[in-house]
């Protein structure tokens, strides 16, 4: 969306991204092209990849593509080569940081016992990095606050994801959609964004007995992660099959539908700096 709005306004892009395979190629998506690395799967989360060797093919990249600027999103291994050969050759770097270290603790089993040590020796690192930046953003101010806390000297500024309001807005139900996703005609809860560790959704599912004393209704699950098994055992073990629906990857020109079929929104998250599907 990003890349997109940037092109609607003139601008010339490219992105660079980890591709789904160990294979290096180049897609097309409207005026612009995205530049895929060979990728590993990430081992305690499979819905990532990682690119573990891309300074193999970041001269030809840059090379080819010339850019004025470099946006980095991400401060693993393609965000740190490209921060790299953009310092060394005086292209200016904008860094928006999205990460926080429950984003990778609460991901890994057992990490408790290394919590306090982690955490702050990951905000050091983040920290280290951003500086490296000609400028930072961040989605909202407490996000920047913790940057600065932990010694941010690089310029900066918050600024808020944004909804576009044009499409997600009140509207009637579209039994159509209800039908695609097996959501039936009773009140409903939501939750839509990743199936992770870190979006505890179990503490949702585990609240559902409870509510299910005051009214019937259905829980609707909406999205993909490394948590789906363990959750649709919880469902089974607390005898919810009939009240908990999985269902899944939501295509984005339904997800303002599924909102619209919803009459509550509930997340359980205890790591955002500004969530999306909550906004």
């Amino acid at each position: 969306r990003l890349v997109k709005g940037l092109a609607n306004r003139g601008h010339e892009l490219a992105v660079w991204a980890p591709a789904k395979n160990f294979k290096n190629y180049t897609q097309k998506d409207g005026e612009y092209d995205i530049f895929r690395e060979p990728a590993v799967t990430m081992p305690f989360n499979t819905k990532y990849k990682v690119s573990i060797w891309p300074g193999l093919r970041t001269r030809k990249i840059f090379k080819q593509f010339k850019p004025d600027a470099v946006h980095i999103h991400n401060p693993a291994f393609l965000g740190r080569t490209a921060m790299k050969y953009a310092n060394r050759h005086s292209i200016p770097v904008l860094a928006t940081n999205h990460l926080m270290p429950e984003n990778v603790l609460l991901n890994i089993k057992g990490s408790s016992w290394y919590y306090d040590w982690f955490y702050k020796r990951f905000w050091n690192y983040l920290v280290k990095f951003q500086n490296r930046a000609q400028f930072v953003t961040t989605p909202t101010q407490t996000a920047l606050d913790f940057l600065i806390k932990f010694g941010l000297k690089s310029p900066s500024k918050a600024v808020t994801n944004g909804i576009d309001m044009d499409v997600f807005k009140p509207g009637p139900k579209d039994s159509k959609v209800a039908k695609k996703y097996g959501i039936k005609n009773k009140p409903t809860i939501l939750y839509l964004g990743r199936v992770d560790g870190e979006k505890k959704i179990d503490v949702i599912i585990k609240s559902m007995p409870g509510v299910l004393k005051a009214t019937d209704c259905q829980l609707i699950i909406s999205g993909f992660g490394n948590a789906m098994d363990a959750l649709k055992k919880l469902t089974a073990e607390l005898g919810l099959a009939d009240n908990v629906v999985f269902t899944g990857f939501i295509d984005e020109e339904d997800k303002p539908a599924i909102y619209n079929l919803s009459d509550i929104f509930v997340i359980s998250s205890p790591a955002e700096l500004q969530s999306i599907v909550t906004l």
